[in-house]
């Protein structure tokens, strides 16, 4: 149960720092990058926001990862529970 928990919110903080991620990127060679930065993220600037992108989808990942292994080591102590009952 929680290790689907975990992997939705992983999923959820890979995409929401990889759109981080893409609008920095994007905010940052548009014409005028502190008028557009300023305009949706009022305290920061482009390269903040391509920093907190990486750090969010880096997070994501590690997260996803934490969860899959969860995941193999539940399947594995539920095949060893069934053989030791045989």
């Amino acid at each position: 149960m929680f290790t689907m928990i975990g992997k939705l919110i992983a999923v959820l903080v890979t995409i929401g720092g990889a759109l981080l991620l893409l609008s920095g990127v994007l905010f940052a060679l548009s014409s005028d990058p502190q008028l557009v930065t300023q305009q949706y993220f009022p305290s920061r600037t482009s390269g903040q926001v391509i920093d907190q992108g990486v750090y969010l989808f880096a997070i994501g990942i590690f997260m996803g990862v934490l969860c899959e292994i969860s995941e193999k080591l539940s399947i594995q102590k539920n095949a060893n529970k069934a053989s030791n009952k045989s």
